[in-house]
């Protein structure tokens, strides 16, 4: 039985570690090189890097603390889904901030659609396999948790 949770546990963690470098990687190679915002904190923060040229990862950080302090009191569940999505969110900014600079900063094409369609894929990859850990990206995750909970639309 002991063995059964050990492998469960590392291949949960194995998806969550995936799921942050495919979305690092999705916001890094596809989208923000030609000024795509995403949708959520991520697409908050590229905007913000364009007015203000701060760190894609430090802003992703700093939004998500407020409702990540909002999901610690609204869940019933609240520090054990809040830490995961707190470690989750720090290694996402981490991995952003330290790949954006190692990787080619043209995207993959010219074509905006292109690399729209490439990011949006590949950052619902990267997010699917962090759900399918039982974690979650933060942001409007989290949000989306609190809504569930608060007004009774989980089954």
């Amino acid at each position: 039985m002991m063995l059964a949770q050990i492998h469960a546990a590392a291949v949960r963690y194995l998806l969550i570690i995936t799921g942050i470098v495919i979305g690092a990687i999705s916001l890094t190679v596809f989208l923000q090189p030609l000024d795509i915002a995403p949708a959520g904190v991520a697409g908050a923060s590229t905007l913000l890097n364009e007015v203000f040229d701060t760190p894609i990862g430090l802003v992703i950080f700093l939004l998500n603390i407020p409702i990540q302090l909002l999901g610690y009191f609204m869940l019933p569940n609240g520090a054990r889904v809040i830490l995961r999505s707190v470690v989750i969110i720090m290694v996402f900014s981490v991995v952003v901030d330290n790949l954006g600079p190692r990787l080619p900063a043209t995207g993959i094409s010219d074509e905006r659609m292109l690399n729209a369609l490439f990011g949006g894929v590949t950052g619902g990859i990267g997010v699917g396999l962090i759900y399918r850990a039982g974690a979650t990206f933060g942001g409007p995750s989290t949000l989306a948790l609190i809504n569930d909970r608060r007004w009774g639309l989980h089954n």
